[in-house]
């Protein structure tokens, strides 16, 4: 059965206001026209349109019995989320495992040392030992918690685990949103963003052996490249896909090696 509705104002104000065109002529639907819905997609037909489409639209021949009311959809903005693990600018690199083992040796053997060089050669060279491997630890300490100056350091080598800086999406803003410890936000828009280059790879170390180390570059507009380095769990890599789906599809994004 074919439902039609002859416009009047009295009864069709609201269908009125919503200045509705014929799909079929493009004329515009006045009052005194009568009018046919697709019971689909909610489109208004002249009564002569529907029956120049075999009385079908949408692959069906339904037609409402009711003009549809308008309503006002409301959409609530969806909070911006950051990634669940932090990046930072600088890389902290493996320490070097074969330093540390001798300064333990040195601070095992220095109480020992210490009395028998005192006595076999005085006791101000002994304390002048005893103050060089004070220092050659601290010196150790010191050189773990520094990333390495290397041209072009492996995957392995990288490590960091005082990571700092939150990155999320913005997708209302359009950029990727880089917040620091004190809040400040900084807005990299997607339309700067020249290319972005990812890569993941297991980063078997003793103490990380069921994270994972990320390494994300960004080629900005008026930078050569910008960095960042993070060490993630396996769990978030779903985190880290999701990511990487929500970046526009005309944004040049690379999974590869530096």
């Amino acid at each position: 059965m074919i439902y039609t509705h002859t416009i009047r104002s009295e009864t069709y104000q609201d269908f009125l206001k919503q200045d509705r065109t014929d799909p079929i002529t493009g004329e515009k639907i006045e009052e005194g026209h009568t009018v046919v819905i697709c019971a689909a997609c909610k489109s208004a037909f002249f009564i002569e349109s529907w029956e120049y489409l075999n009385e079908s639209h949408c692959e069906q021949f339904e037609t409402l019995e009711e003009i549809p009311i308008s309503k006002n959809l409301v959409l609530e903005a969806k909070p911006m989320e950051f990634l669940n693990f932090g990046f930072a600018y600088q890389p902290m690199y493996v320490p070097s495992s074969g330093l540390k083992v001798i300064g333990v040796l040195m601070m095992i053997a220095a109480p020992i040392l210490f009395p028998i060089i005192g006595v076999s050669f005085g006791w101000a060279i002994a304390i002048m030992f005893f103050l060089s491997i004070i220092g050659f630890i601290g010196w150790v300490e010191w050189h773990n918690s520094k990333p390495l100056k290397l041209k072009n350091p492996t995957i392995k080598q990288i490590e960091n685990t005082k990571s700092y800086l939150n990155i999320g999406i913005n997708l209302k803003k359009g950029g990727i949103v880089i917040k620091e410890k004190n809040n400040v936000e900084r807005l990299i828009l997607f339309e700067n963003i020249h290319e972005l280059k990812y890569f993941i790879n297991y980063h078997p170390t003793q103490d990380l052996s069921s994270r994972l180390f990320c390494q994300l570059k960004l080629r900005i507009d008026g930078y050569e490249a910008v960095s960042y380095y993070a060490t993630i769990h396996r769990e978030t890599i779903l985190e880290w896909s999701n990511f990487i789906s929500q970046l526009p599809y005309n944004l040049r994004i690379i999974n590869k090696d530096f």
